[in-house]
């Protein structure tokens, strides 16, 4: 019997050990597995009946981050074109600064990550702001795109939006 998730089979690949693999239901934070084996559930190659298991309960946490992003900015700190880059521009800062804020602080045990083609550059755990001042990329039309994504305690991640089209966007921009 199970509280809290989705049976799959019982089953047995040696005949005394078994198995059972439980699903647990999307989006719930706080929450708890248990499964409960009553005797006779399963039998032995000779046909002995198994013994009633001890219940087994688990916590279950499969709700992701729901932090949002209020604000994200790479700036260009070199004239003659200093400020803000729209995505897609190009910038003749080889260190530019990024800025990012979310719409609230992250939770205990989140981690706030912003990569850049695919390596992480930067991370923090506490307040809605990370601020990174980015080391010298390389010039003649590098392309740069960044991600962000916040996970929970339980490993539960979230892609965020950057450019403010949808969720799971990058911001890019390149280096001249």
């Amino acid at each position: 019997m199970v509280a809290g998730g989705t049976a799959g089979a019982l089953s047995s690949a040696d005949g005394r050990i078994c198995t059972m693999v439980v699903t647990p239901p999307a989006g719930v934070a706080a929450e708890q597995i248990t499964v409960d084996v009553p005797a006779g559930a399963a039998s032995d190659g000779a046909g002995n009946a198994s013994l009633a298991a001890a219940r087994d309960a688990q916590p279950v946490d499969t709700l992701a981050p729901t932090r949002r992003v209020a604000g994200f900015v790479v700036n260009d700190n070199v004239a003659p074109r200093a400020g803000t880059l729209a995505p897609g521009e190009t910038t003749n800062d080889n260190t530019p600064t990024v800025t990012m804020t979310l719409d609230a602080v992250l939770g205990a045990g989140e981690v706030l990550t912003l990569t850049r083609n695919g390596g992480t550059v930067a991370a923090v755990t506490t307040g809605p702001t990370l601020a990174f001042a980015d080391g010298p990329q390389a010039r003649g039309g590098t392309s740069c795109s960044d991600a962000a994504t916040i996970v929970g305690a339980a490993g539960n991640g979230t892609l965020l939006d950057l450019d403010g089209t949808l969720p799971g966007s990058f911001f890019t921009f390149a280096v001249a």
